[in-house]
């Protein structure tokens, strides 16, 4: 609180980000990495990574949307993120012609998250290694319960996340 008030003064955006890592790092902390949480929270996290993210560089050009039945829902807490992070870190952020576009829909049998941005060439990484993580993840807390989807062509990765199993 006592550095958003003086960050406040001089820059709104820069106070703006010191709130949202603030939310971020609060949420971090209270959460078990083994216990679902609700989606709803899961959003308000993206949102505030997003937040950050654009305060960190002068052009974001990202889309967010979701849509369905949110609440009620639950999810594994920090699976969502790491598309988002990978998009981020890999992809082209500053595209006003391919925004890194992200999407999430639940409805009463699924949730479908899908983060789909145009390749930064100059920071090229083989993703396979980076999703093996999430993968064991997925396996063990959702077991069939789950399908990712991947599309990686020359210019464009896409990855899709189909939870099925979820209360």
């Amino acid at each position: 609180n006592f550095c958003y008030s003086k960050v406040h003064k001089s820059s709104k955006s820069a106070a703006e980000a010191i709130e949202a890592f603030s939310d971020m790092l609060r949420y971090s902390l209270q959460v078990k990495p083994d216990k679902n949480v609700p989606l709803k929270k899961e959003i308000e996290y993206l949102e505030n990574y997003i937040c950050v993210q654009k305060c960190l560089t002068t052009k974001v050009c990202v889309h967010f949307k979701y849509e369905g039945l949110i609440n009620g829902k639950s999810i594994l807490p920090g699976i969502l993120v790491t598309f988002v992070e990978n998009a981020f870190r890999y992809g082209e952020i500053n595209n006003e012609l391919y925004p890194i576009d992200i999407n999430l829909f639940a409805d009463t049998d699924r949730i479908i998250f899908k983060v789909k941005n145009k390749k930064n060439l100059s920071k090229l990484i083989e993703l396979n290694s980076n999703h093996q993580t999430i993968k064991q993840l997925l396996d063990t807390f959702y077991g069939v319960g789950y399908e990712l989807r991947v599309e990686d062509t020359e210019i464009v990765y896409c990855s899709e996340l189909v939870l099925v199993k979820n209360n």
